[in-house]
């Protein structure tokens, strides 16, 4: 993995790039195969997959897997997704829908399998081009940064990439996608995210020409990076009934498979939806490493789970091999058990965990002294010794979660840094409480330091503050928690609280994702719901929010995360805030017999990323 230093970065920290997936308005076997080159740029997902374990009587029969991929077969995966209920966004009702672009409930998971986009988030996190040769950056000629300010911004779809029907995927079907996102149908309500990225190009400056889109961004944005997740056919959709085409007439696809059918659950709590996809035949990218056409798989039947509805049922679909999968979230961890031991079973599990980071942070208004008469949260040799009595090895081990490094390294592995191992060594704790009871007259080992955590009562976060404060009890602190009050509506809002934490999602793809989540902890911006009390740290506070705002007009990606890794290195140095635990561990858990080459991701929403590469030893 490539690290970053803790003061810098290294120029090969940052390759990101971009990816999706479309549907299809073709009968099945309609399409004519289309043989085309192996595209020169594409990245492979990796192959390696591991082998199968002995069955007992409940599982698949066993089998001796081939020792690579092989085409053909057709797998069963279950996901959470709500496709039965209807949602209800600022008085609109909005039917469930498999629609990708479209606000309300919906499997995005599922669109992936379908709906080409220009860029895909791969397993470190990174954005690698799908359809276009490259993601747009200064130094590949696809960014230019204008005299007035304005952006430039290039797209270039590979000359292979074609629909489903043999037309090939162009310039105008990115305008187009980006017509019907900002300028929607009546009754039409689009995706609150794709519309605020979309927003972000002036009205009227796109230009399509054959296989190149030219656009035009106001001003500098990084955020511009996940412009078209996904991409429709602009020759096959209907802009007036766009809304419930996947519902009624179905999109021609543009990615490795085709969408046949979605029959709905009768009763949701008892069985699941099923989408039933099969092979794209003229899907154009292939294998780098083996050279074979894509996808390996001749179908996928996807089981559509609905969440909370369907009780500890879906595991009894896991153990009968009514399904070959279950990705992501659709199993509770907790419910995991209900399985039985793998090695037994003869069932394979890989875990990743989320880009959720729960984040430890000190109280530094006078709210605090209301709930700690005691609290020392304003001086740095204070908090230094609070982060080093943590230990976040055994506050993660406890709680089931994996210890968080950096903010920065949860949600892209090349950005991890090692601005918070300062605090890795407990015994620091000692010597840093040992010179504030210089500063301040004190014997702390006479007269321990209080401490107070509060933080809100879910059974996780409470599983976390306590493995906290049995750290800091150890190491001498005289530390108890306050779990009972209203932390959400009044505590925190009002800042009656000394030690506490909260959730973030450390990253939504690329690295104008990663500038949305360090300004959770800028200060200066009034708009920040997280903005940590930086008082009498105003120096800091002013450097940090500088820092932010350089990095939300920053399009060079080595530049941009110098910029983050210094402002995280701010709050470590200062001990403002300490990342704690990776939160909602995902796994998956399939029969290696059926199915092979699935790869974790750490964003639930990209657990089929990579379903071209999914194979079937069975055929």
């Amino acid at each position: 993995m490539n690290r970053l230093t803790r003061r810098g970065v290294t120029a090969a920290a940052v390759l990101l790039t971009l990816v999706a997936a479309s549907c299809t308005t073709d009968e099945p076997g309609a399409t004519t195969p289309i043989v085309v080159e192996a595209p020169t740029t594409s990245t492979a997902p990796p192959t390696t997959v591991a082998t199968p374990s002995s069955t007992t009587s409940e599982a698949p029969t066993t089998m001796a897997a081939p020792t690579g991929p092989t085409h053909g077969g057709v797998v069963t995966v279950g996901v959470a997704a709500d496709l039965v209920f209807p949602h209800e966004i600022e008085g609109t009702l909005l039917p469930a829908s498999l629609n990708p672009l479209l606000d309300g409930p919906g499997a995005p998971e599922i669109a992936r399998l379908v709906v080409p986009g220009a860029y895909r988030i791969d397993a470190t996190g990174e954005l690698t081009p799908w359809l276009v040769e490259d993601i747009p950056r200064p130094g590949n000629d696809g960014v230019e940064i204008r005299e007035d300010g304005t952006v430039e911004v290039t797209y270039r779809i590979r000359s292979e990439a074609v629909w489903a029907d043999g037309t090939s995927i162009a310039a105008a079907d990115l305008a187009f996608t980006h017509a019907l996102i900002v300028d929607p149908a009546p009754d039409v309500v689009i995706d609150s995210a794709q519309r605020e990225i979309h927003d972000l190009v002036e009205p009227g400056s796109l230009v399509a020409e054959g296989k190149v889109l030219t656009l035009t961004l106001a001003s500098p944005d990084p955020r511009y990076e996940r412009l078209f997740e996904f991409v429709v056919p602009s020759h096959a959709v209907d802009p007036v009934t766009f809304g419930i085409d996947w519902n009624e007439a179905l999109w021609t696809s543009g990615g490795p498979f085709r969408f046949v059918s979605y029959e709905p659950p009768a009763d949701p709590s008892a069985e699941p939806g099923l989408v039933r996809l099969e092979r794209n035949d003229a899907y154009w990218e292939r294998d780098q490493e083996t050279g074979a056409a894509l996808p390996y798989l001749d179908g996928v039947d996807v089981r559509t789970f609905t969440p909370g509805a369907f009780g500890t049922g879906i595991a009894t679909w896991f153990t009968t091999g009514s399904v070959d999968a279950l990705l992501g979230s659709v199993l509770p961890r907790q419910e995991r058990g209900l399985l039985g031991d793998p090695a037994a079973g003869g069932f394979e599990v890989t875990e990743e965990s989320d880009a959720l980071v729960e984040v430890m942070v000190f109280e530094l208004g006078d709210g605090r002294f209301a709930v700690n008469p005691d609290s020392l949260n304003e001086h740095l040799d204070y908090r230094r010794a609070v982060l080093a009595a943590v230990d976040r090895s055994a506050v993660a081990a406890e709680s089931g979660e994996r210890p968080a490094t950096s903010i920065l390294g949860i949600a892209l592995d090349a950005l991890e840094h090692d601005a918070w191992r300062q605090y890795d060594d407990t015994a620091m704790a000692t010597e840093h409480l040992a010179g504030l009871g210089d500063e301040l007259g004190r014997d702390f080992a006479e007269d321990p330091p209080q401490v107070v955590y509060v933080s809100s009562s879910g059974e996780e976060t409470v599983d976390i503050g306590q493995a906290v404060v049995a750290s800091l009890q150890a190491a001498g602190f005289d530390a108890s928690t306050d779990f009972e009050g209203d932390f959400f509506g009044v505590q925190w809002p009002q800042g009656l609280t000394d030690l506490y934490a909260f959730r973030i999602f450390a990253g939504t793809g690329g690295l104008g994702g990663l500038v949305q989540t360090m300004s959770a902890f800028d200060a200066t911006r009034e708009d920040s719901p997280f903005a940590v009390r930086w008082d009498g740290l105003e120096d800091a506070a002013a450097r940090y929010g500088d820092l932010i705002a350089q990095a939300s007009t920053e399009l060079e990606p080595v530049e941009l995360a110098a910029l983050l890794t210094e402002a995280e290195t701010i709050l470590a140095d200062n001990a403002i805030a300490y990342p704690l635990a990776r939160r909602q561990n995902n796994h998956r858990v399939y029969w290696p017999e059926r199915i092979q080459g699935i790869v974790p991701h750490r964003h639930q929403s990209w657990d089929t990323w990579n379903a071209a590469w999914w194979w079937s030893p069975a055929g």
